[in-house]
């Protein structure tokens, strides 16, 4: 068979992973798509030469850390965005209502320090160094539609809505609450959940960044030799794979064809009354995936779309009553605080303490750097 990143077949195997809540082997994943491991792996290498991202999303509850987005207006000094560690994404994008720029900071933020982070986001504005709204959202849930009946070469087909999307709302409604869990875990999480399973490299990877710290993580094992250590990750990670539901959210995809140069990406904030888990499942079908995050005060949606489906959306959600509605749409310019792959680069051997299975929240310290930018 013949590959071209629009093959239906190709797409169909992309859905079925989606339909999973962790990333899955060649191995696993060629049963699903009823082909055989040496096609899936052909697959997978064909996808990783198409700008193919395939990756576990951690919960940020599991693990102690709440969910808030920040957006700048009026930036006088873009060294403020870097002041606090926790951040885990930043996106530059034009308000459509003024077409004025803003910038959009996600971060991770200990449950106990969130009045903390509010408290540094209100001395920035009185710096003048920016304007500020800060929104404490529930972890996302990303919706995908069937790719290989709603994208093609020629763009998205509005017209497809048979689809159920009863597996992504369950993920939307899921509210993890922090496990307990013990200090290797952190690191293992974050290197681990990047598509690195293999004990040694893992190791090798974390070794500097625990260096002075590795009672707190090994206890009596701590001045062991790597072999030990190796082995000792090698029987955590099989842990992991255990119960990774309790910190996994959902597999996350990202594909080339998702982000062509006929299709937007759009950022909106809207009050509704409305079931969110239903309008998601509305406006999910006009994009090449939906991200929803959610509160009590206000919902967001995060998607990549054409110019049909961007009008769809702002009709459906209108008659749906959704109100206060923020539109925005991506800089091309943007940059992330990425890997060169869509994965989280997370400090945690900076802010995580493994005596306590906390996490560092040092207001004095962060505010003293916004002094020296004031």
């Amino acid at each position: 068979m013949s590959l071209n990143p629009f093959n239906k077949e190709l797409l169909e195997f992309l859905y079925a992973l989606t339909l999973q809540k962790r990333i899955l082997t060649a191995k696993q994943a060629g049963p699903l798509a009823g082909v055989s491991d040496r096609t899936a792996r052909r697959w997978f290498s064909f996808l990783r030469k198409q700008c193919f991202d395939y990756y576990n999303y951690i919960d940020s509850r599991s693990i102690g850390l709440e969910y808030h987005e920040v957006l700048l207006f009026n930036v006088k000094n873009e060294q403020i965005y870097s002041i606090i560690p926790h951040r885990t994404y930043l996106m530059k994008c034009i308000d459509l209502a003024g077409l004025k720029p803003f910038t959009q900071i996600s971060y991770w933020i200990p449950k106990e320090s969130m009045a903390e982070f509010e408290m540094f986001w209100r001395a920035v504005e009185k710096t003048g160094l920016a304007s500020c709204k800060v929104m404490h959202l529930e972890p996302r849930a990303i919706y995908y539609s069937p790719f290989h009946k709603t994208l093609s070469s020629a763009g998205i087909n509005h017209d497809y809505a048979d689809a159920d999307y009863g597996f992504f709302s369950k993920i939307l409604a899921d509210r993890k609450e922090k496990q307990v869990f013990e200090p290797l875990l952190i690191p293992l999480i974050f290197e681990s959940f990047l598509e690195n399973w293999n004990a040694r490299i893992i190791w090798f990877n974390i070794k500097q960044k625990i260096k002075g710290k590795e009672k707190a993580y090994f206890g009596r094992q701590s001045d062991a030799p790597d072999e030990i250590k190796i082995n000792i990750i090698r029987e955590k990670l099989n842990y992991l794979c255990d119960n990774y539901e309790k910190f996994i959210r959902q597999a996350d995809i990202d594909y080339a064809p998702f982000n062509s140069d006929g299709f937007i990406t759009v950022l909106l904030y809207f009050k509704c009354n409305s079931d969110i888990a239903k309008l998601a499942e509305k406006t999910a079908c006009h994009t090449t995936r939906l991200y929803v995050r959610k509160s009590e005060k206000i919902t967001s949606f995060y998607f990549m779309t054409d110019a049909l489906g961007f009008n769809k959306i702002l009709l459906d959600l209108a008659g749906a009553g959704c109100s206060n509605m923020h539109v925005s749409i991506k800089n091309s310019g943007a940059t992330s605080h990425y890997y060169k792959k869509r994965k989280i680069k997370f400090p945690y051997n900076d802010i995580f303490i493994p005596e306590t299975c906390g996490w560092k929240f040092e207001l004095n310290k962060y505010l003293h750097e916004l002094e020296k930018l004031s």
